[in-house]
């Protein structure tokens, strides 16, 4: 946090000034070599998906229902529960090493 100085370049202006420490900005984080799986997973961490389920309560003519179970289609849905993508679960939690 900055200090509170007081400014005495001018005595007769007797004003006190708040100075704020430079911030440092991180670089983004990086994934994957691609910018695009990248942007995708920085959207589902933060939440903002394109997804119909949250896209459809802000964008007009868009079904934010599964077409499948009729859930409403967020990431959580889609990535753990829905049926229709039961396969590729099955695949990636295959591809995992067992945890004993």
């Amino acid at each position: 946090m900055g200090e509170w100085n007081l400014r005495t370049d001018n005595m007769s202006s007797r004003r006190h000034t708040f100075t704020r420490p430079a911030k440092t900005l991180r670089p983004p984080d990086r994934y994957s070599a691609s910018i695009v799986l990248d942007r995708a997973i920085t959207r589902l961490r933060m939440g903002t998906t394109l997804l119909p389920g949250g896209a459809g309560k802000y964008v007009l003519g868009i079904d934010p229902a599964c077409p499948r179970c009729q859930e409403p289609l967020t990431a959580p849905h889609m990535l753990l529960h829905c049926p229709n993508h039961k396969a590729q679960r099955d695949h990636l939690e295959a591809a995992l090493p067992s945890m004993e």
